[in-house]
């Protein structure tokens, strides 16, 4: 994933100095640089991307310096997904050229992801991404036609439940409530 980010910045870089309007960054950045990430949530499970990212880049730092010299974490429990979200969001706070993301408050910050239509900039985080992509990835295993109307499986389906033998039931491997308030004042409830 990081390897990507940087590729992802190699962009960002040459996208900001040939787009003159601060909207096309933006559309961009949203919909085209930051979707390139959904695919890894969708394939690694949530668990293995929450913990600390900064052994890892310290060790890419000095195998391949001139690529990874210029990431810095900014805590050192800080994971990859929330490495990238905190990337993600500097770029396009700096595009709305309003607001510096460390003048910001939480509540300000999540008001950012909410929907156009709900007075937000419609900014998808990682973080709430990842638990829902990797349940779908594991759920078109079980079920690659789908479900229909009934919530009941496709016939003529032949998917992991028919196949193996563990997974018969309609469990999901899925890890702890990882829910975020939608509301930002349910934050410090």
């Amino acid at each position: 994933m990081l390897r990507q980010l940087v590729k992802t910045m190699k962009t960002w870089e040459k996208a900001k100095k040939q787009l003159k309007f601060n909207h096309a960054r933006f559309q961009i950045l949203n919909f085209c640089l930051r979707t390139r990430f959904h695919h890894f949530c969708r394939g690694i499970r949530p668990s293995k991307m929450s913990g600390p990212v900064r052994p890892t880049v310290e060790y890419l730092s000095k195998r391949e310096p001139k690529e990874y010299a210029h990431i810095r974490t900014s805590t050192p429990e800080q994971s990859v997904v929330e490495f990238i979200d905190n990337w993600f969001w500097d770029q396009a706070l700096e595009i709305t050229g309003q607001y510096n993301v460390n003048m910001l408050q939480r509540e300000d910050k999540l008001r950012f992801t909410f929907p156009r239509r709900k007075g937000g900039m419609g900014f998808s985080l990682l973080s709430d991404i990842q638990p829902g992509a990797f349940t779908a990835a594991f759920f078109e295993c079980l079920y690659p036609r789908g479900l229909d109307k009934h919530a009941d499986p496709r016939s003529g389906d032949i998917g992991l439940r028919e196949i193996c033998p563990d997974r018969k039931g309609d469990t999901v491997p899925l890890e702890g409530n990882s829910k975020r308030p939608s509301d930002p004042i349910d934050v410090y409830n």
